[in-house]
């Protein structure tokens, strides 16, 4: 299991309880991400906080190999920018740093005009995706082209 230990939220308080003494009889268990369609799409926008990590390596993995698209990966410290994620050729992945005033949601916004024809992809804090949910509908987005999660909140 991969999950990204922040601050706020039952999969994070339920996480934290988890260690190698557990009986695995009280745990549950997980089935995605699966990217609810992301993962057949031919061009990608995706975008993400630490949060959504495990979730954004998982959806590259499963792209066809002809897949297109940018993913915007922000992490507190640039240090931080290691997760173990593979990109497609044709996949771009742009690591950002908070503490270097980097965002992914302003990325992702910048970039969104040239994705007419991707699907979009976030999962972050829960202000941050309604912006970009909001901001992808004005722009004539259909619902069926967006996977957009907060995950947490501030």
């Amino acid at each position: 299991m991969d999950i990204f230990i922040h601050e706020g939220g039952r999969t994070i308080d339920w996480a934290q309880g988890i260690n190698d003494g557990t009986d695995p009889r009280i745990c549950v268990g997980l089935s995605g991400p699966v990217g609810g369609g992301l993962m057949q799409a031919d061009r990608v926008l995706m975008a993400s906080d630490e949060t959504g990590f495990p979730a954004a390596a998982r959806i590259l993995e499963g792209l066809p190999v002809k897949a297109t698209g940018e993913v915007f990966l922000e992490a507190k410290h640039r240090t931080d920018c290691r997760y173990p994620i593979d990109a497609l050729k044709g996949v771009k992945i742009t690591w950002l740093a908070r503490e270097r005033s980097e965002d992914f949601l302003a990325s992702a916004l910048q970039a969104l005009p040239q994705h007419t024809e991707s699907k979009i992809w976030l999962a972050g804090e829960r202000e941050d995706a309604r912006i970009l949910r909001d901001a992808a509908k004005a722009s004539g987005r259909v619902k069926e082209d967006l996977r957009i999660s907060g995950f947490w909140r501030r």
